[in-house]
């Protein structure tokens, strides 16, 4: 009788062990792009949560509004690796960055890998594995782990769209990315 009642004690303490863990944040974005100089397509700025140079006022969460949402950072040599995507609608932005530093600015940046695809690029993919990756504010922002944090600004003097040969400059970005579980 003692040895049932050990077990069934076992158990119902591992029950509810499960049941107070915490779920982890769900992955939530903004982004913006500003293209100018293109061929093919209007020059504009699409955005997917509201954000500036500064700030990050509105984002998309994954799985809400029918937006998706992926991230991750992690450590790597000389700073951290960054790779996220979001989407809403046709308008989705991609990036990945092998390693930014917090010492990255505008005339010093990592460099990095940019997909844009929206109505205006007719559903097209538009990318440069030649963009410049850069914080804008300070102070830097850019964390890994359970939380996963990164808010970047990045130009590319050429994204390019493969099948028509269309291209764009991406004058201004801006991307922030949060609760990057490292599972993309």
């Amino acid at each position: 009788m003692r040895l049932a009642l050990a077990s069934a004690s076992t158990a119902a303490l591992a029950v509810l062990a499960g049941c107070s863990s915490t779920p982890p944040p769900t992955a939530d974005g903004a982004w913006s792009v500003q293209l100018e100089s293109c061929t093919l397509i209007a020059n504009g700025t699409t955005s997917f949560g509201t954000l500036d140079q500064s700030s990050h006022s509105m984002t998309m969460t994954d799985g809400q509004n029918n937006a998706s949402v992926s991230c991750s950072v992690t450590p790597a040599t000389g700073g951290f690796a960054v790779n996220a995507s979001a989407k809403a609608g046709a308008d989705s932005l991609s990036i990945s960055i092998p390693s930014i530093s917090t010492s990255a600015s505008a005339t010093s940046g990592a460099v990095g890998e940019v997909t844009f695809i929206s109505d205006s690029t007719a559903d097209n993919p538009y990318q440069s594995n030649a963009c410049n990756f850069y914080f804008a504010g300070s102070p830097e922002t850019v964390s890994s782990g359970a939380t996963g944090t990164v808010f970047v600004a990045f130009t590319c003097n050429m994204l390019t769209e493969g099948s028509q040969g269309a291209s764009c400059k991406l004058n201004q970005g801006y991307a922030f990315f949060e609760n990057c579980l490292n599972s993309m």
